[in-house]
């Protein structure tokens, strides 16, 4: 499916949820230079009617593969995978755990759990929304982390992927969270084999 044709399910949505693309659709969106292009994965946050908002995909010839407790919904159509988020804060109660989550309705909370402000941008259908400076760090060409990599050590193999996919560099925020990283690994949880 092609991002515009992503683009008009979402307008056609906006007509009832108060819903955005969010993630890396938007970020590749903006570095293609706003021109169409064909989308694998794509990422939805909705502030609240998750399963109303499910059902109009599934209408649309959506397949649910899956629900989660974290307010979250798993669809695919013709090789497009496609995520749905409820809103949200997340805790963690210690290093690495799965947090728990408190569902919200603003998007300021919202970015606060996204991983890199490059995946930060909220698209509504007409303009991107930018609270962290990823359109800034994506003219730069830089990762730069927005939550802790200690409550979410895979945010650090994903900020690898994401410097050689895009062929960007790390930011001294991201040193610095790594640094942070260091002095928690003592609280993970000890497993023996």
């Amino acid at each position: 499916m092609r991002f515009s044709e992503i683009r008009g399910i979402l307008l056609e949505a906006r007509k009832f949820w108060d819903v955005y693309l969010v993630g890396g659709i938007v970020r590749d969106w903006v570095i293609r230079g706003y021109s169409d292009f064909r989308v694998k994965d794509c990422d939805f946050a909705i502030k609240e009617d998750l399963e109303g908002f499910v059902r109009f995909l599934e209408g649309k010839g959506f397949k649910v593969s899956k629900f989660s407790k974290f307010g979250t919904a798993e669809l695919n159509f013709g090789g497009l995978n496609l995520d749905v988020a409820l809103m949200r804060r997340e805790f963690y109660d210690f290093p690495g755990a799965l947090p728990r989550v408190e569902f919200v309705k603003d998007i300021s909370i919202d970015v606060l759990r996204r991983d890199f402000t490059v995946n930060a941008l909220y698209f509504d259908g007409e303009r991107v929304i930018d609270l962290m400076g990823g359109l800034l760090d994506i003219s730069r060409g830089v990762i730069r982390p927005i939550a802790s990599f200690s409550d979410d050590p895979t945010r650090i193999f994903r900020g690898i992927r994401y410097k050689n996919l895009l062929g960007f560099r790390y930011s001294d925020e991201f040193f610095g969270f790594l640094e942070e990283g260091k002095g928690t690994s003592q609280t993970f949880p000890q497993i023996g084999f």
